[in-house]
């Protein structure tokens, strides 16, 4: 019996440190996955920051008065930008000590980041203007959203189809 009983006390103590662990075990991940979404906004306000055509259609008016540079270097700087914000990621976090959620967001941003990397090596390989997309088609419509949307603030889709009937129809009579 007194074997029985020193079996069930070392049971319940073991217990007792296991869920302690995982009790600080959960306020490890808390803390991290707080960490690593701070980290994951750091970096989009960073990205956002860098491309004001991006910030505008998010309806960030801080570089209202600027257009994208399509430049070889500003292409250059961002994924040097990506390059070191996914060292970052890969030094300072580990994935098994996220929640899932961040754990998501961890994959997306890597994937996205190696993504980038690819793409970079192919810059030169695309077709800068074709029908449906292109400088030529970007600006037009940047000006328009610009003019017709952000002018008018949020409204349901009807009244911006009306709004954007209405504009087109002013620039036609120019």
């Amino acid at each position: 019996m007194k074997r029985i009983l020193e079996t069930f006390t070392s049971s319940i103590a073991l217990a007792v440190i296991a869920v302690a662990g995982n009790a600080s075990s959960s306020d490890q991940i808390a803390a991290e996955s707080k960490r690593a979404n701070e980290f994951f906004d750091k970096c989009w306000d960073e990205t956002l920051a860098r491309h004001p055509v991006d910030e505008s259609f998010y309806g960030i008016k801080t570089h209202y008065d600027q257009l994208e540079d399509l430049s070889d270097e500003k292409a250059a700087a961002d994924h040097s930008v990506w390059q070191k914000q996914l060292a970052t990621l890969k030094r300072d976090f580990k994935p098994d000590l996220l929640d899932p959620q961040a754990q998501m967001s961890y994959k997306l941003f890597e994937r996205e980041a190696e993504r980038d990397a690819e793409e970079f090596k192919y810059r030169f390989d695309i077709y800068p203007v074709n029908q449906m997309r292109g400088v030529h088609a970007q600006m037009p419509t940047f000006m328009i959203f610009h003019e017709v949307v952000l002018s008018n603030g949020s409204v349901p889709l009807d009244v911006l189809e009306e709004l954007v009937d209405r504009w087109i129809k002013s620039k036609q009579a120019d």
